[in-house]
Order: C-alpha cells, then structure tokens, then sequence
C-alpha cells in the first residue's frame, strides 16, 4: 500500500493499494475503490482558487479519468512542479497516459 496525503480538503485519506491494484479515494465511511484496469488516463489541470482579500491564486489538480470518461480528484497541490513529477510517478507505475493541460495551455511552465 502506497499512501499519500495532501492536506485538506477531499485529497487527504487516498492511497494506491500494487498488490491488489486498487486506488481508495476519501475517508472510511465515504471511501471510493477504483480498480487500476478502470482508469484510462492521469489528468492535471489548473484550477483557480481564492478570490477574496487573498486574491485569486492558481492550485494544479491531479485527476483520474476512468474508462466512462468521468473524473475523480486525487491530489491537489500549490506547485506545478510537484505536481507533474508525481503525477509522472503514477503513470509510469500503472502504466497509463498522462494529460498534462497545463503544459498544453502554457507550454513547459
């Protein structure tokens, strides 16, 4: 079991399970199985965040796209960078795509 955890938010109880190839997603009571063979693609996208006195900030979201082309979030970081190095980490290891719309909007930020 690999666990990782981003604090806040829906991001903070997920983790990969290799030997069984199962991804859990939430907290116990509301937690989410999503077999390895059901996700297509890994996305991350830009998402705006703030707005207030803080002003708009921009946060990069890693998603899994499933097979039915509906999405999950799974992590949610304040760095592009982290973002696309760990989201190359899981692509490589279950051997999926990577849509990185990011990189498509802005070029190698």
């Amino acid at each position: 079991v690999v666990p990782f955890f981003i604090a806040g938010g829906i991001f903070d109880r997920n983790c990969f399970d290799l030997d069984k190839k199962i991804i859990f997603l939430g907290r116990r009571r509301k937690c989410i199985k999503i077999l390895f063979s059901e996700i297509y693609t890994f996305q991350l996208i830009e998402v705006s965040v703030g707005g207030g006195q803080s002003g708009v900030y921009s946060n990069y979201q890693l998603n899994i796209v499933l097979n039915d082309l509906t999405r999950k979030g799974i992590c949610l970081y304040p760095s592009y960078k982290k973002a696309k190095a760990d989201t190359e980490i899981f692509s490589q290891v279950l051997d999926k795509k990577l849509w990185d719309a990011v990189a498509l909007k802005y070029g190698n930020k």
